[in-house]
């Protein structure tokens, strides 16, 4: 969710987002905050609801670190709907329940396969999980992610494509997944494998 009106005191834009907050989350806080709102019907389906910026110190209102969430163009306030589901329009028969839809725990990691013959592929390496049992916001630097599969394939491609080609100046968000590819036993910069697609 998103203050649209930017040029508002800070005050009035952070006491609307306390409010939307305090509304979806079901605190008692809504009817003094925002008279007359009524919760959603289906806000109990709300895993998470996550100031962006230090807002209070309610610590179910801070932002896991996993979420990584210095992008600027993420909302004031970050919705996680709970899995098998996601927010909708018009009506929850119509959209809901709907699994995998991106930004949701269930598409938090993925799962990134590399396989064929070239001899830089390495055989049959599984990358085994650091916890046991990581919980949906747990960070796993092992642990493939969406944004780590653009890389890597700029990478095997030989794209070659440099932090500074980017308006921001900083480059890809993800990393190249190295544990799949022989070319890295020698060093973390290995040349790519490919040059235009052709090994």
């Amino acid at each position: 969710l998103y203050v649209l009106d930017r040029q508002a005191p800070l005050e009035q834009r952070q006491a609307a987002i306390r409010a939307a907050r305090a509304c979806l989350v079901g605190e008692e806080s809504c009817s003094s905050l925002c008279p007359g709102t009524l919760r959603p019907f289906n806000a109990d389906r709300i895993l998470g609801a996550w100031y962006t910026e230090p807002l209070g110190d309610d610590p179910a209102a801070i932002l896991p670190d996993a979420l990584n969430a210095g992008h600027p163009h993420f909302g004031d306030l970050i919705l996680v709907a709970e899995k098998g589901y996601k927010f909708s329009e018009p009506a929850p028969i119509i959209g809901n329940p709907i699994p995998g839809n991106h930004g949701h725990p269930a598409t938090f990691r993925n799962t990134m396969l590399v396989s064929g013959g070239s001899p830089w592929v390495r055989r049959e390496v599984v990358v085994t999980p650091s916890l046991p049992d990581p919980g949906p916001f747990d960070f796993l630097p092992e642990q493939s992610e969406s944004v780590d599969v653009l890389p890597t394939v700029a990478w095997l491609l030989g794209l070659r494509i440099q932090p500074s080609d980017f308006p921001d100046g900083e480059g890809f968000d993800g990393r190249v997944l190295t544990q799949a590819f022989t070319q890295f036993d020698g060093g973390a910069y290995a040349p790519e494998p490919t040059r235009c697609g052709r090994y």
